[in-house]
């Protein structure tokens, strides 16, 4: 191959004018040694808009599981329901085979599948929070065409809270360059907290609540808990049954590919 131009005998549909192919116009090639021969199998791209264009990828199994349903809409499927999976397993491939070719296509759909997944927590029977008071300072400054004027005296070094709001003047509907910008400052203090165990264990839970609804998942069931006890406080541990996509994209370098 020079230059994207492909120079060789060619078993396929392609004649000689048709070979003047870029590498972008080109979507699958094979090359094929018979005796003397380099035969030359072609596969050209539809011509499509690259932002709708997808590249080919492979679908893996983010977490072990055992597959109950399958949804595959493109890619070839490897598993079945029921099988039993394991993190990194290739579960759709996007390389597909048919009567005179291999094509790459991107893998699309879901697995959905049964898991097991545990989450942690982990806290002190003795924290310190910072909780504002009821001490607020409210300051006005106002700008005129470009220059900052305080409408106030000194500085506030204590720690705390600000906020901040401006209002825009008008003239005739149209804004004038005069404004007004407001600054509420309520001061904050650190507070000690020493906690129980069983209200450190439920703050803990809660957390944990939290992480598990961020994934989503389609189903999700606290099998078992556990507990450890330190001189400073505790970690805990849930395990969840759950019911979720484990289909993972992985997109096929082309150049890996032999």
């Amino acid at each position: 191959i020079e230059e994207g131009v492909f120079k060789s005998k060619i078993s396929s549909k392609y004649d000689a004018q048709r070979l003047q192919l870029t590498q972008n116009e080109i979507s699958w090639c094979s090359f094929n040694i018979e005796g003397c021969v380099l035969n030359i199998n072609i596969t050209e791209s539809k011509k499509t808009d690259k932002e709708t264009r997808k590249n080919p990828c492979n679908l893996k199994a983010a977490i072990d599981g055992k597959i109950t349903k399958i949804n595959v809409t493109s890619g070839e499927m490897k598993f079945k329901v029921g099988d039993v999976v394991s993190k990194g397993d290739l579960l759709v491939s996007g390389v597909t085979q048919n009567a005179s070719s291999t094509v790459f296509v991107h893998s699309s759909g879901e697995i959905i599948a049964e898991t097991k997944r545990e989450f942690s927590a982990q806290g002190d029977f003795e924290q310190t929070q910072i909780k504002e008071t009821n001490i607020e300072y409210n300051r006005k400054t106002i700008e005129f065409f470009g220059v900052k004027i305080p409408l106030y005296f000194g500085n506030i070094k204590k720690p705390g809270n600000c906020e901040f709001t401006a209002k825009n003047f008008k003239l005739f509907g149209n804004k004038i360059p005069i404004k007004i910008a407001s600054e509420k400052y309520i001061l904050t203090e650190e507070k000690t907290i020493n906690y129980t165990s069983a209200e450190l264990e439920n703050i803990l839970l809660k957390k944990i609540e939290n992480q598990v609804e961020k994934f989503n998942f389609l189903t999700s069931k606290k099998v078992s808990e556990e507990v450890i006890t330190t001189d400073k406080g505790i970690l805990l541990k849930v395990t969840y049954n759950c019911t979720e996509n484990i289909a993972k994209s992985e997109e096929i370098l082309l150049s890996k590919v032999n």
